[in-house]
């Protein structure tokens, strides 16, 4: 998920597919711009990306959602995906 055009601020993901649900660390950015990785892969995983467990994924779609620290919705967005056999 990358957002921008963005104010310095605190911001966080959520990432809800099915009945599952994980929450990103919350990031600090000074300039207009974020993003949050979401992944299965042991490699993007150990490079920073947030960890999905075998299964996540329900129906080849999710939902990103972005938040403010204050706990403002900012953007909603469902879409297809990979889902690695």
């Amino acid at each position: 998920m990358k957002a921008k055009n963005l104010e310095a601020g605190d911001y966080y993901a959520v990432l809800i597919s099915g009945d599952n649900t994980i929450t990103s660390e919350t990031r600090s950015i000074s300039d207009d711009e974020v993003e949050f990785e979401f992944d299965s892969d042991a490699d993007d995983v150990a490079e920073g990306a947030e960890a999905l467990e075998p299964g996540f994924i329900v129906d080849k779609e999710v939902t990103a959602e972005l938040y403010t620290a204050a706990d403002e919705l900012l953007l909603s967005e469902t879409v297809g995906c990979l889902v690695k056999g």
